[in-house]
């Protein structure tokens, strides 16, 4: 993990906030095609990305008016097994807590999982809400220059 320097190496691991997933499985959304970039980098496996498992369970909710219930079912099949998905537990939620403000408990949670798994960075929209992070946000934007910046170099 690193908050100051950005890095990018070819073990790293990158974990999507909800709004990532949100914004690929649903084609309508403003940053859908930002998010899908990033979906093809971890469907041709040039990264290695984890979702919250609470993430999930969320995306299934939200997309309810998109998708009927076979296709929110076969999404979160998808999205587990394109993703490694951060369990949450007792003790997850516990140090979410203890870490909470000024954050909310879903941040808080996605920032955990983070710690949990080893994640470089967390891919995410609302970058502000994770500014107490010791894993460091980055817009997609931002993470999408970088890797294209890392892929330059090294070819």
């Amino acid at each position: 993990m690193q908050k100051g320097k950005l890095i990018l190496q070819n073990d790293m691991k990158i974990l999507l906030d909800a709004n990532i997933v949100i914004d690929w499985a649903l084609k309508s959304r403003k940053f859908h095609k930002i998010a899908a970039k990033i979906f093809d980098l971890c469907f041709d496996k040039k990264v290695q990305s984890c979702v919250a498992a609470h993430t999930i369970t969320n995306v299934f909710y939200i997309v309810r008016n998109d998708y009927n219930l076979e296709e929110r079912l076969e999404l979160s099949e998808v999205l587990c097994r394109l993703h490694e998905v951060a369990p949450i537990n007792h003790t997850t939620i516990q140090q979410a807590i203890d870490m909470l403000y000024p954050m909310d408990l879903e941040d808080a949670l996605q920032i955990q999982c983070a710690i949990d798994i080893g994640a470089y960075y967390i891919i995410a929209r609302n970058i502000k809400d994770f500014k107490a992070s010791p894993v460091k946000a980055l817009l997609p934007e931002e993470f999408l220059e970088i890797w294209n910046g890392f892929n330059n170099d090294n070819n």
